[in-house]
């Protein structure tokens, strides 16, 4: 038996695998005398960490209509360890990540989980509701061990409330991002979350995804009633006007998603135990909606079955009373090799039916999500006595690091950059690596500048790029397509290698962005044809007053001149272009300046 908590004050995790308690309940009737007790061994100093189901419900008001839980799963379950370890993310084991999770079966369609849709909204409609979080289970079978795919999926695909725990019977693997109610002293807070979209590829664009969830009118009405809710239920058994929403509609990035978040935060009244906050709280008005108790009774009316552990709370008890306890979304609990997880999502009167269909789809991408990537990196050319376009770099670094949710360890990398020596007379090239966690790297190499030759011979590749690839903005060392195709080149006599996307639009070379003259008018492919925004292009395009906008395979023919750069060799003039065949043929003349 063994528990493994996500402490995201601290950003670390407790670990025990020494439990010398263990406290349960099986009925309703045992719940509140359960919960008593980690109280109470919480008062002796132990750590405690479990679960409440959401079948739990009715121990704190008898109105909470749900069903029956399946399989016998606890409705209370914790552990109790006198001591934890502390460690880190990069204490956790690296695991093989190439297994994929399959045969995810749904216990209902498409079609099914839309009727219960219009159910819900006729209920809106009527004036029953005003939100109902509808679910769903589906199944899958564990074919590896559940702590390897537990500690997989957070390295890949990080949340700030991650739960772990090995009963010996079940494993509960809960990625939840969603923080239900946190104690520190009197200060209780909680982090309710609504609202869905889908990562873009670029940097810009994912950002203006993230400024468009915050408008958006649905998730704003969805977030905002379940803010109002849980502000109802903590002044229960907060002191007066102490309850307040510091945070309202922020848009917070994960791997896969963006998800909106609320914090309502207050001081509990003195005297306020654990049951007492559960009996005003409990279950997260995210998951069931608004009017809570009358949410409840048309879930239980729609659903097919028991939420189980699904939409209950996991979570760490510490020595002295403070505790933090997730919503257990994004969670699975295992038994035997066989694997449940909950989906779902809120309704409210705007909602389009086949959107929440999808935007549950999407809530369930963790489980397969894996990085293409080891290492964000920039090379750049030191010459003259500095670093050539070192702003843009960083800036761009910086861009990529938010995007992947990596750690941007700005004052370490400009430490590090100036304690580098550098001969004045010679030029260098520079490649600076963040890795996971903000691991810095930098590898320092004396160059001859530019290309070494006066004109360019460049093939384009048989290979279609996708432009919704998000490592085509990103430099990484996702790039296995771009080194083969330009080690194939140099091999055969050429400098570069040019990249069309499966819109046969013109994007990048391997090595360097490129740029047409026709008519006296320079031009470049647009961003989101598929390309790094390289930092050498875009101090060109001010330069040459060049127009960003979609180039096809006519234009690069049509061309007056052609000018290929990065920020090492800068620009270069092209010669002649072929087209690049890979099974022996002589390369075909595409264009000859």
């Amino acid at each position: 038996m063994k528990f493994l908590v996500k402490d995201n004050a601290e950003n670390q995790y407790l670990f025990a695998q020494d439990c010398q308690r263990v406290i349960s309940a099986y009925s309703v009737d045992e719940v509140i005398s359960a919960l008593q007790k980690v109280e109470s061994l919480q008062n002796e100093g132990f750590y405690l960490a479990g679960w409440i189901s959401y079948e739990a419900s009715p121990a704190f008001d008898s109105r909470h209509k749900v069903l029956a839980s399946q399989n016998d799963f606890p409705l209370v379950y914790f552990m109790a360890a006198k001591s934890v370890e502390k460690i880190g993310l990069d204490d956790l084991k690296e695991f093989q990540k190439n297994f994929t999770v399959e045969n995810i079966s749904h216990h209902i369609n498409q079609e099914e989980y839309e009727e219960a849709c219009s159910r819900v909204l006729n209920y809106i409609k009527e004036g029953d509701i005003y939100q109902a979080n509808f679910s769903f289970r589906c199944e899958f079978p564990l074919t590896v061990d559940p702590l390897e795919l537990f500690v997989t999926v957070e390295q890949q695909h990080p949340v700030p409330h991650s739960f772990y725990m090995d009963t010996g019977e079940w494993q509960v693997l809960s990625h939840s991002p969603e923080l239900f109610l946190s104690r520190n002293g009197d200060v209780l807070e909680s982090h309710p979350m609504k609202g869905t979209v889908k990562r873009a590829a670029d940097f810009d664009n994912d950002e203006w995804l993230r400024y468009e969830l915050t408008q958006d009118a649905k998730s704003r009405a969805e977030n905002v009633m379940i803010v109002d809710l849980m502000r109802n239920d903590m002044s229960r058994i907060c002191k007066l006007n102490t309850v307040k929403v510091p945070t309202l509609f922020e848009a917070t990035r994960y791997a896969s998603l963006h998800q909106l978040t609320s914090i309502v935060k207050g001081e509990a009244e003195e005297g306020t135990g654990l049951v007492d906050i559960l009996n005003a709280t409990f279950p997260a008005g995210s998951i069931t909606g608004a009017p809570k108790i009358r949410s409840m009774e048309i879930i239980s009316e729609l659903e097919k079955g028991g939420r189980g552990l699904y939409t209950g709370s996991a979570g760490i008890f510490k020595p002295g009373g403070d505790f933090s306890l997730n919503v257990c979304i994004r969670t699975i609990v295992a038994q035997s090799q066989k694997a449940i997880m909950g989906i779902g999502s809120g309704v409210v009167a705007d909602s389009a039916k086949t959107l929440e269909w999808e935007e549950c789809l999407l809530k369930s991408s963790f489980l397969n999500f894996r990085k293409k990537h080891s290492e964000i990196f920039e090379t750049m050319l030191w010459s003259e006595g500095e670093i050539l376009y070192l702003e843009d770099h960083l800036q761009r670094l910086k861009r990529s690091c938010l995007y992947f949710s990596e750690v941007f360890p700005e004052k370490q990398i400009v430490a590090l950059l100036n304690e580098q020596e550098f001969t004045d007379d010679k030029n260098y090239r520079l490649r600076l690596s963040v890795g996971a966690r903000g691991k810095l790297d930098l590898a320092v190499l004396p160059i001859e500048k530019g290309w070494q030759k006066e004109y360019l011979k460049v093939v384009v590749s048989e290979f279609e790029l996708n432009s919704k690839n998000p490592y085509l903005y990103h430099k990484t060392d996702s790039r296995s397509l771009y080194n083969e195709e330009f080690k194939r080149c140099l091999e055969a006599g050429f400098d570069e290698v040019l990249f069309f996307n499966e819109r046969q639009e013109l994007c990048e070379g391997a090595i360097s962005n490129i740029f047409l003259k026709k008519d006296g008018q320079w031009s470049t492919p647009i961003l989101s044809s598929g390309l790094l925004p390289g930092t050498w292009r875009k101090n060109k395009i001010q330069e040459l007053a060049t127009e960003e906008k979609v180039l096809s395979m006519d234009d690069l023919k049509g061309a007056d001149e052609i000018l290929l750069g990065n920020s090492v060799r800068l620009g270069g003039q092209v010669a002649e272009i072929s087209v690049f065949h890979h099974d022996g043929q002589k390369a075909n003349l595409l264009w000859r300046k």
